[in-house]
């Protein structure tokens, strides 16, 4: 479906969105950008709130983010939490799990573009 096709960005890099039932797996691959982790993931995340929005994803949400020391990690929540205030259905975000993925949640509002549409 459209849903998993990678999303390749200006830098080089590409994303992965991937629904599932349990939630929304989302990874950030490096691919060809030769950003380092925090700038990658400073350009990455915005588009990633975009696209969720825009596919109107909803549920569980998990980011595959490179690793980050801790400083970085504080940058990026801090980052994180900025995009939840401003995005009009304010998701949560509940900060990194032991495995290093930011998990968010996000209320459904309507049905997501690939359940709308069906498998493009």
């Amino acid at each position: 479906g459209v849903a998993s096709l990678p999303y390749q960005m200006a830098s080089g890099a590409s994303l992965w969105i991937e629904p599932t039932h349990a939630g929304v797996m989302v990874d950030m691959d490096s691919g060809a950008s030769v950003l380092p982790p925090e700038e990658l993931a400073r350009h990455s995340l915005p588009e990633i709130f975009y696209l969720l929005r825009l596919r109107s994803l909803g549920g569980r949400v998990l980011i595959d983010i490179p690793y980050l020391n801790k400083q970085q990690r504080q940058q990026i929540e801090a980052l994180i939490h900025m995009l939840c205030q401003t995005d009009p259905r304010q998701p949560e975000f509940f900060g990194f799990t032991p495995s290093g993925l930011a998990e968010l949640r996000y209320r459904y509002a309507r049905p997501s573009l690939d359940k709308a549409f069906g498998d493009l």
